[in-house]
């Protein structure tokens, strides 16, 4: 059974608040993801700057509400509603593959209200965005459709991991999407609805609204270098609707770069945006 249709919701959201008059910094977690993903930076640069941070879950995943369409006018409709709801009239955004194209196209259409920009391995173009995810997804209901009664809790986090690195390779990944599932009643069960995750999901998570209007939104994209999300028509793109944009490469592939390229990342964010932060 497939959720609810709502346009626009108010995601699940978690604020770290300081009294800092500078535009508060929102971070947006990427596909099969959560809010949970940013808190560490966030708390860090909360307390670097004493500016208030922003995490956030997307529709249909960490705790926030299970409804369709799942497409970037809906994910960029909820963030707007997040920030009226906040009364915040300007902010910075730090943002990661799906997220990166909701901020985006929030700052396309409402230039005004953002500081600054910062997107993680994303491009405002249409591009598929391969089959990884369609793998992951089958690996999930995989695991949730197992019988796994018999496996004892200390042991039961070390089969799983074994279970989702044959789909990933990737212990890191397999963490990342293993995040999704929680025991419930003597079984596992699914945080977010994986039936909402199908094939019309991916595809539009490849697809992006056109703009034709170029934004002065300051914006710093940083590239994983063994990846296809940002290729040279990518960065023809984001120079011409962003045109104030920087570009940064780490040497990581898009699933791994977060947590392999930590501290390099981290670091590019806080040059870039230290401009604004720092009295």
């Amino acid at each position: 059974m497939m959720p609810p249709v709502k346009q626009s919701i108010l995601p699940a959201f978690h604020k770290i608040v300081n009294k800092s008059s500078k535009p508060p910094i929102v971070f947006l977690h990427g596909f099969l993801g959560s809010g949970k993903n940013f808190t560490l930076v966030s708390k860090k640069f909360a307390k670097l700057w004493g500016v208030t941070t922003y995490t956030y879950d997307a529709r249909n995943h960490g705790s926030s509400p299970h409804c369709v369409p799942m497409d970037y006018h809906s994910l960029t409709s909820d963030l707007g509603t997040l920030l009226n709801h906040e009364r915040l009239d300007k902010v910075t955004l730090v943002s990661y593959s799906m997220g990166a194209k909701v901020a985006m196209n929030y700052a396309l259409a409402h230039p005004s209200k953002v500081e600054r920009m910062v997107c993680i391995d994303n491009a405002p173009v249409v591009k598929p965005i391969g089959d990884d995810f369609k793998t992951y997804i089958e690996a999930l209901l995989d695991i949730l459709h197992k019988d796994w009664s018999h496996v004892d809790h200390r042991a039961l986090q070390k089969k799983l991991l074994q279970e989702m690195n044959k789909a990933t390779n990737d212990k890191n990944l397999s963490l990342y999407l293993l995040a999704n599932v929680k025991k419930h009643k003597n079984r596992l069960v699914s945080r977010i609805p994986l039936e909402v995750m199908n094939d019309e999901t991916i595809t539009q998570l490849g697809d992006f609204p056109h703009h034709d209007k170029p934004v002065n939104v300051p914006t710093l994209f940083i590239k994983a270098e063994h990846s296809h999300f940002i290729d040279a028509d990518g960065v023809k793109e984001c120079k011409r609707l962003f045109p104030r944009a920087v570009f940064g490469t780490v040497d990581s592939t898009h699933s791994a770069m977060l947590v392999e390229q930590y501290a390099y990342i981290k670091a590019m964010i806080e040059e870039f945006l230290d401009v604004s932060y720092t009295d």
